[in-house]
Parts: structure tokens; sequence; C-alpha cells
């Protein structure tokens, strides 16, 4: 595979300070942003696409596994993994190949009001066709202002329809699971994955955690918000064509089976997944797909 270095990367695609071409973990390639009148910064690996930090005012808002493995077809534990064509287990690989494919740079921008951004592209490839016989394109763009938005369109370049499904499952870091609560999600009718699928309507005005969760939330009508006790913090998530919200902490026993996460590392992180999932999405000849999920920290009245 022809790897273009960071070097060339900053030549054509490089943007000052705002946009910075590196070599990261195992040597593989990362971009990172600055957004330089609200301080924030992002860093993305090309493979992947991968999301791995976010940083507001506020601190480092994404958890990455501090044993997670950089390293060509493996999954990077932490960040924002891109759930692609498949979630889950079904007839492909697990979660689909676009979290352990490297894509390419298609642009770069930094506009007017210091908004930066960059698009990544994935193209049907023969490695592509081998697990999932389909021609697309997909364009994932992360844009980084005050707040953090991730745009993804997905084309069917072929001749016959085609249908998947998607996710960006992001791993939040957070001060101890037992200090978080998720807003939004009262009345929505869940599928409960550690009880054998089970059908259930969320009672709650705030979801907690005191065990094992993987939940999918199917048709949430309006953001969620995470809040943190321990940080005194809360996070909006907003997102466009984008109906399901999986909810996912492993707990003890499960992290400590993931030789990427070990036990002690539960309690870290919780994930709040925006996808399209219980429902896949179908999509015909040379028609175009679009969704986008906005991370944004409320502005606090101050005192």
């Amino acid at each position: 595979k022809m790897t273009i270095s960071p070097e060339e990367l900053n030549k054509g695609h490089g943007k000052g300070e705002a946009i910075i071409f590196s070599k990261g973990e195992g040597g593989m390639t990362k971009v990172t942003l600055f957004h330089s009148s609200s301080r924030s910064s992002c860093q993305i690996y090309l493979y992947g696409a991968h999301v791995t930090s976010w940083k507001t005012k506020q601190g480092e808002q994404i958890y990455m596994s501090d044993k997670a493995i950089f390293e060509d077809g493996k999954a990077i534990r932490g960040g924002i993994p891109i759930i692609f064509p498949q979630f889950g287990p079904g007839k492909i690989q697990n979660h689909g190949f676009a979290r352990n494919t490297t894509w390419t740079v298609n642009e770069t921008n930094v506009t007017g009001d210091g908004c930066v951004s960059v698009a990544f592209k994935l193209t049907s490839s023969p490695f592509s066709r081998a697990i999932w016989n389909n021609e697309f394109e997909a364009v994932y763009t992360v844009i980084l202002s005050a707040k953090l938005e991730i745009q993804m369109q997905v084309i069917n370049l072929g001749s016959s329809s085609f249908d998947f499904q998607t996710a960006f499952h992001t791993y939040f870091t957070v001060s101890h699971i037992k200090n978080v609560s998720i807003m939004g999600l009262k009345e929505v009718k869940y599928i409960d994955k550690t009880k054998q699928n089970e059908k259930s309507v969320e009672s709650r005005n705030a979801v907690v955690f005191s065990e094992e969760t993987d939940r999918v939330y199917m048709s949430v009508p309006d953001p969620v918000t995470l809040a943190d006790k321990g940080k005194d913090t809360s996070l909006e998530i907003k997102n466009t064509h984008l109906p399901d919200i999986v909810t996912w902490n492993p707990w003890a026993d499960k992290a400590k089976a993931m030789s990427d996460l070990g036990a002690d590392a539960y309690p870290q992180f919780v994930c709040v997944e925006a996808g399209v999932i219980n429902e896949p999405q179908i999509l015909s000849p040379q028609e175009t797909w679009a969704c986008s999920m906005i991370l944004e920290s409320p502005i606090r009245p101050s005192l």
C-alpha cells in the first residue's frame, strides 16, 4: 500500500497551526486540529479515520484505553471508532471494516471564523469487496469549533441497491461510571443485549449505570445529554439521520477479558453511540445518504 508521509500531507493539506499532520502511535499518521478562539483541539488517525482526542476548555472529552493497539488489522480501543457497514456480529466481520482500514485525506479547510475541518474518504477496494461486495464511497468529515461536529456521507456507486448499518461508537471519558447520567431517553423503546435482546421502554428521566450495560435505544426523538456529577459537566449529543443510541459499558468482568482494555478501565468511560442500527439504511444506485453528530458543552451562565 502506498502511504503518504506526514510531510507530504502537510504540504498538500496542512494549514499552519490549525491543521498539522504528524506520526502518531505505532508509526501511524494522525492529524491534529486546533481551533484558536476556543482553544479546542482534536486528533484523528488516518487509520479508521479514528478520532482519538477532543479537548475543550473543560479538558479531554474522549476516552482512550491505555492498552489500545495501534496496528494494521486491529481496531483501536477508545476514541470514536466508525462502525460501517455492519453493527456488531453478522454476515461480515464484527462492526464492519471502516475502523480497521486506512482512509485517505480528501480535503482540509479553515473558514473565516476559524472553524477547522478535515474530510476523509473510503472507497470500495479489493479489500472491502472481499468482505462486503458493494461499490461505495464514504466521506467522513470532522469539523472543530467550540463544538465538535462529525458528518458522514455514503454514496452507492454500484448498479444495485445495498443496505448498511453505521454508528459513531464514541467513548466519553468520565470521572467514574457511577457519576454518569444520560437524559433524553425517557419513554424510548430499547433492546437489552444483556437480556437476550429483550425489548423494554425506558422509564427513567436519568439513565444511570450500576452493572454491565448494552442497550440499543430506538428512534430517539431528541438530543441526549451526558452529565457527569463528579466533574460537574454536561455534554449535549445532537444527531441528524442517526435515529438510534447505544449505551454500553462492559463492567469489570467483560473489561478484564478484553486484552486492550482491562478490569480497572470500565469506571473511566461510557459509550454513547449514535447510529443507524435497528433498521438498516437502504441505498439505491447512485443515491447519497448523509448524517451528522454534534457534541457540545452547553454554555454555563456565569455567576
